[in-house]
């Protein structure tokens, strides 16, 4: 992504409207690792780990959220998440590409409920 892409995500995403949104924000958050670390073992390693953990988040918010959009964006992104793991220990390189593709087109686009740019695009 680029920066204005960057940008334009954080602003849709910052401040969380709800208890939900900031939880949907830290469960994603929690897949990033620091650059500070090089060691592609355990660049590997932490993104099975994170990815698994925010998984699990993410599908724990869906089953509790009472808030339906929030619910199934939850669900989603769980799904998507599930799956990294498995591509990555197989070296599946397009199916990788393809995950962060889906993922990064959810995150692109919030729930209602959690989009801070609704009301100036509506």
């Amino acid at each position: 992504m680029d920066v204005d892409q960057r940008s334009q995500i954080g602003d849709s995403w910052n401040p969380p409207r709800s208890k939900d949104c900031a939880t949907i924000i830290a469960e994603i958050a929690s897949v990033t690792i620091s650059n500070e670390i090089t060691d592609p073992t355990k660049i590997r390693e932490l993104i099975i780990k994170n990815t698994k953990y925010a998984a699990a988040g993410l599908f724990k918010l869906a089953k509790q959220s009472q808030d339906a959009k929030v619910a199934a964006w939850s669900f989603k992104a769980s799904a998507i998440l599930v799956k990294f793991p498995e591509a990555i220990n197989n070296n599946d390189q397009t199916q990788v590409s393809e995950l962060y593709s889906q993922i990064g087109d959810l995150v692109k686009n919030p729930p209602e409920t959690c989009d801070n740019t609704l009301a100036e695009t509506a």
